[in-house]
């Protein structure tokens, strides 16, 4: 898929310091969220504490909250709900 506008997709979580990269360069957006391991394991309240604080520590900056590439099926619905949740909480 392109999008209109440079964009960095890669997992917080593994590499914290691509936003050091993304301060220093013309990326206009961050594709990033939970690992498809964290929406199968989490809590619904972790993953949308998860969710929160991931956009705490991107202030001014153009967020696609995304899960990876995908999720197992066996993914509980109840935590795809609370991260669906969590990113109506998310306020610009």
């Amino acid at each position: 898929m392109d999008y209109p506008v440079k964009a960095l997709h890669y997992d917080i979580e593994s590499n914290p310091s691509v936003l050091d990269y993304f301060k220093k360069n013309d990326v206009q957006m961050i594709n990033t969220g939970l690992s498809a391991e964290q929406m199968l394991n989490e809590t619904p309240d972790n993953i949308r504490k998860i969710i929160l604080n991931m956009r705490q520590g991107m202030t001014h900056i153009n967020f696609l909250l995304g899960a990876g590439c995908c999720l197992y099926l066996d993914t509980p619905v109840e935590n795809i709900h609370a991260a669906i949740t969590a990113a109506r909480e998310i306020t610009i």
